[in-house]
């Protein structure tokens, strides 16, 4: 009998040993080098989610480690999509750069120039993938449906798609070429035209689609201003202010003449416009404006068109005006925003309305396509559009400079750095320009 229990206990024992032996756990693999199968491109645009980034890890002779744990760190948004490297040793994440200084994230956000890094950790291993973000930069911008203009370096700057030569169209910054001795200070987009000023205050025009064939604009003295508005099947027109007296000079948008004539309008310190109505300030700062009238956006109490200048009701006295398709605004001495035309899609009305919220007293204003009108204040922009402030879109994570917007919007913050609505900078015209975001146009 004690044979046999012996026996037994010792079968038991070696029982108990093998179970512990079989419960102890895998010995970790040990990556001892990290190999990069896709990196980060050396220079990106803020908010781009970049592609997947991969890496395998494999040991002291390159063989893969499977079933290593990793860990991604770094700034923005990133996204593991193996937390244990695969059968190959391969490791992936998806990478999305930050949008804003504070990590606040919109749909279309986009975000300052910087250096950011991605950092991958794996036991005793680490790799640090490195992008710098870069955004194009321009002064003195302007955009329309379908691209953007802006002047650096003493060169002309364009992004989008119709200033793109076909089929192959472009988010990304482009040197528009200039005749010889050309150094522009001022641009204004349209449809089919794209205008600038030299440093002489001569115009030169060439066709939005064919950006590089320049026309000399002759017969004007020098011009302070540059107005195009309407399409050549509207009789469209480009328009200049006299420097020297404030007189309107203009040229068709039709064949891109190259004789501007007088047109006895005058004098002025502003015009402002895109579509087939223009207004202007006079010396005594009143209001008069002259073209289409469908919606009142004269101003005058009618809905009857003018060939010539109408004085704006109201014996109103403004410092800014900003014109639209078929809205009109102007900025009083007071510092009020008051509006005339099409103050929303089915509200018109053809004498000024004042645009009823404090906010906005004090701020620049621009005018956009659909009625909606942009306000911005101490480098923040804001929008009222049918009759109400959108603060779901309110651009105040941007430090403005200059605010322009036709169908399309396009921010130059103080750095220079230029963002555009999600239409223009990714070529898509789905939603009116107030529900879109703001991207950065690219330079890469």
């Amino acid at each position: 009998m004690t044979f046999k229990r012996d026996l037994l206990l010792a079968w038991l024992a070696i029982g108990t040993l093998a179970a512990c032996r079989a419960s102890e756990p895998t010995p970790m693999p040990v990556a001892k080098r990290v190999d990069v199968i896709r990196g980060v491109p050396a220079r990106s645009t803020p908010g781009r989610t970049l592609d997947t980034v991969q890496v395998r890890l494999g040991d002291s002779d390159g063989r893969p480690v499977v079933g290593h744990p990793a860990s991604w760190s770094g700034e923005g948004h990133i996204k593991v999509l193996d937390a244990l490297s695969d059968h190959d040793g391969i490791l992936r994440a998806v990478w999305t750069l930050p949008r804003f200084v504070d990590d606040y994230t919109l749909d279309f956000g986009a975000g300052p120039t910087g250096r950011y890094s991605l950092r991958l950790t794996a036991g005793e291993l680490n790799h640090t993938f490195v992008t710098e973000t870069a955004v194009a930069m321009a002064r003195s911008i302007d955009a329309t449906f379908t691209y953007g203009c802006g002047i650096w370096d003493e060169e002309l700057v364009c992004w989008g798609r119709t200033i793109v030569p076909r089929p192959k169209p472009s988010r990304k910054l482009i040197q528009i070429p200039l005749p010889g001795g050309v150094s522009p200070t001022l641009v204004r987009t349209g449809s089919h035209v794209l205008c600038i000023l030299d440093n002489s205050d001569t115009a030169w025009c060439t066709r939005a689609s064919d950006a590089g064939a320049w026309r000399r604009i002759e017969g004007a003295p020098p011009l302070s201003q540059l107005n195009i508005s309407g399409d050549p099947e509207d009789d469209g027109k480009v328009c200049g202010l006299a420097r020297s007296d404030g007189m309107v000079w203009c040229w068709p948008v039709r064949g891109l003449s190259t004789t501007a004539t007088a047109t006895g309008f005058g004098p002025f310190t502003t015009i402002s416009g895109k579509s087939d109505t223009v207004c202007g300030l006079d010396p005594d700062q009143a209001a008069w404006c002259w073209g289409q009238n469908r919606r009142g956006q004269l101003g005058d109490g009618t809905i009857d068109p003018s060939t010539t200048p109408v004085r704006v009701a109201g014996n109103l006295r403004f410092d800014r005006l900003a014109v639209g398709h078929e809205l009109s605004c102007g900025r009083s001495l007071a510092g009020q925003v008051w509006c005339w035309g099409g103050i929303t899609s089915d509200q018109s009305t053809s004498v000024p309305r004042v645009v009823d919220e404090p906010w906005s007293v004090g701020s620049e204003i621009v005018v956009g396509y659909s009625s909606d009108l942009y306000l911005r204040k101490g480098g923040r922009v804001r929008l009222w559009a049918a009759n109400r402030m959108w603060d779901e879109l309110d651009y105040s994570h941007y430090e403005a400079a200059e605010f322009v917007a036709y169908g399309h919007a396009c921010l130059r913050q103080v750095t220079d750095e230029i963002y555009c609505s999600r239409d223009l900078a990714e070529e898509l015209i789905e939603h009116p320009v107030y529900t879109s975001q703001l991207v950065a146009v690219s330079v890469d």
